[in-house]
């Protein structure tokens, strides 16, 4: 509503969020299950006209892990494009809490981090310099935002994979460039997609994700399949943190250090003189600001001797015309003295 009171249709507004996953049910037996969606009342929607009214837009529903182990043939494709046995977590609601570490700055601009290992994914705040913080989120559950500056951390933990993606989209329409691991990617799309980082990722390697351009990047879901049915498939243990691992994931987002360099070599920049060279000096050299008199100069030199050069070539010019103009006289008076 504006200030008036009044409902009001913003076009391409760019606060705006597209594709928003409002529900999320799993663990559910497999089965046949039906999905009723409807909408419901709410003193939100109230409008002072009569006429006014609203529109519902559902996008998709997706059904994760249709078949499980029931269907061997479709198991047995799923393997063969290393999509078997899914694990999905939910990076949202596996961030840790910041204060689970403690963060020492060092003299040369390392840092020093103290904290039992984990699970889960640590939020890191780069508007400064890069730093834990606590993950507060303004908008729907289910995905985790990164403004510009923002950053996430996680290591995968489990070792019988076939596959690592994460699933990633931009909240607000356009497009977002982040880095993952400093490689940057650009996405430009509102629909929730997976990408693999298992090159990232692989044999528990921190990975590291930040949003370097604008824009809100929607990260979902970390989707792992697997060779063999995995012992946990709900995925609890599935990503984890470590001090080391704090360490390296702030360390690659921080600015390298540069050490001072001494005041002696670094050369100071003055006024250019204007006073004569000393005496002493093998070769003096006139002021700069006397080379445009120079120029002007040379070039008045130069236009001289060309108007010289012109005026001799058209004094030669003139008596060539002349004694032409003198022989075809001659000839018309023989010409004319035939005729009488």
């Amino acid at each position: 509503r504006n200030d008036a009171g009044e409902w009001v249709t913003f076009v391409n507004d760019p606060n705006a969020l597209y594709q928003v996953p409002v529900m999320k049910i799993a663990g559910l037996d497999y089965g046949k299950y039906t999905a009723k969606i409807m909408a419901v009342y709410n003193d939100v929607f109230n409008h002072t006209t009569t006429e006014a009214s609203y529109e519902l837009y559902l996008d998709a529903i997706r059904i994760y892990d249709p078949t499980g182990n029931l269907d061997e043939t479709a198991n047995n494709a799923y393997v063969a494009d290393d999509e078997a046995w899914p694990t999905y977590v939910e990076l949202r609601n596996n961030v840790i809490s910041a204060s689970g570490y403690t963060v020492t700055e060092n003299e040369d601009g390392t840092v020093t981090v103290t904290g039992k290992l984990k699970n889960g994914a640590v939020f890191i705040d780069c508007n400064d310099k890069a730093e834990l913080a606590d993950y507060v989120s303004y908008g729907p559950n289910n995905e985790l935002y990164l403004a510009k500056n923002q950053a996430v951390a996680f290591t995968v933990t489990d070792a019988d994979i076939a596959d690592i993606q994460l699933g990633i989209k931009v909240a607000n329409g356009g497009s977002v460039t982040y880095k993952i691991n400093g490689d940057s990617y650009t996405v430009e799309t509102t629909t929730d997609m997976y990408y693999s980082i298992k090159d990232y990722a692989k044999d528990g390697k921190t990975v590291v994700i930040e949003n370097v351009s604008g824009g809100i990047l929607s990260l979902t879901n970390i989707k792992v399949t697997h060779t063999t049915a995995p012992d946990d498939p709900s995925g609890i243990s599935l990503l984890s943190m470590d001090a080391e691992s704090v360490g390296y994931a702030l360390m690659s987002l921080r600015a390298p250090v540069v050490e001072d360099v001494p005041e002696t070599t670094v050369p100071e920049e003055t006024e250019p003189e204007e006073t004569a060279p000393e005496t002493s000096e093998p070769e003096k050299t006139e002021p700069e600001e006397t080379k445009p008199d120079k120029d002007a100069e040379k070039l008045e030199k130069e236009l001289k001797k060309a108007l010289e050069k012109a005026a001799k070539e058209a004094e030669k010019l003139a008596k060539e015309l002349q004694k032409a103009a003198d022989k075809a006289a001659k000839a018309l008076f023989k010409l004319l003295g035939n005729w009488f």
